[in-house]
């Protein structure tokens, strides 16, 4: 399997198993903004009112701090390039030659920015950015 994680002590590492679940909560991004706009996705599934309402705060919660942890952890010129990568499957390749920066910086900010997700979303399990 391959590693999509650099192990570089830059400060932003989180543990394989953290980074995944991260990555992996930030790929439903496109999901939870569905939970939120369409109606009838709750009719197709047959939840319960009170159910649809936590769903709806979940997504939104999940959005707002994906959102939140992009605008802080990531330049204004890459974080459409890096969200598209992790969200959508876009490649550093494509990403690069709009941004004008090498694939290993793109990857770079990549980690940089599933961290600061781990980070905003409070998972217990990060380890937070050293000091010194």
């Amino acid at each position: 399997m391959k590693n999509y994680y650099q192990r570089k002590r830059n400060g932003y590492f989180l543990p394989h198993e953290i980074y995944k679940k991260t990555w992996n909560t930030i790929e439903c991004y496109a999901f939870y903004k569905r939970v939120l706009i369409d109606q009838e996705w709750s009719s197709d599934v047959f939840l319960e009112p009170e159910w649809t309402a936590v769903n709806k705060a979940t997504a939104d919660y999940y959005i707002r701090n994906i959102d939140a942890a992009l605008k802080e952890y990531i330049p204004e010129e890459l974080r459409q390039g890096i969200f598209e990568h992790v969200v959508y499957g876009k490649t550093y390749q494509e990403i690069s030659k709009e941004v004008h920066l090498s694939p290993s910086s793109l990857k770079q900010w990549t980690q940089i920015f599933v961290y600061g997700v781990a980070e905003h979303l409070g998972d217990d399990f990060y380890v937070k950015k050293r000091t010194s």
